[in-house]
């Protein structure tokens, strides 16, 4: 991709992301995060599809059809967009195998990096006694055990 396709491909992400309410205010992802993932999606799926989910969604916002979240509050038309265009994904790409989960993964979902909890290093290993090697001396014959009979 070009230097200038990718630029048309962020102005069109911006103006999505506009469109859908997406400012990164309070209660919403940052907005650099939004723009990038509708790139990412538009670069993946086309234009014409983000196109065709944001109108689904915008008819949903008519229609007073609201999505809702796990916990069961409304989401933001935004929020409906980004649910609507992950489960369409899903089931248009990836259950029929058109697309690697890898790419969808990275492409339709986003979760808060969680900071790494660092492992408890090792205790050091504990000093061993040097081993002591016997060896026979020279010219001396091995004594022999022998048990005493009864």
């Amino acid at each position: 991709m070009t230097d200038e396709q990718r630029r048309q491909v962020e102005q069109t992400a911006a103006e999505i992301a506009d469109t859908l309410g997406e400012t990164g205010g309070p209660g919403q992802a940052p907005r650099a995060r939004v723009v990038a993932q509708i790139a990412r999606m538009i670069g993946v799926m086309g234009e014409r599809w983000v196109r065709d989910v944001m109108a689904e969604c915008r008819w949903m916002e008519r229609e007073n059809c609201q999505a809702t979240r796990n916990d069961g509050r409304p989401r933001t038309v935004g929020g409906a967009f980004f649910r609507a265009a992950k489960e369409a994904a899903r089931a248009l790409h990836v259950h029929t195998g058109r697309m690697p989960r890898r790419t969808f993964f990275s492409t339709f979902c986003w979760r808060e990096p969680t900071p790494r909890t660092p492992k408890p290093k090792a205790p050091p290993p504990k000093p061993t006694r040097p081993v002591r090697k016997v060896v026979p001396q020279r010219g001396r014959e091995p004594e022999v055990y022998t048990r005493r009979a009864r």
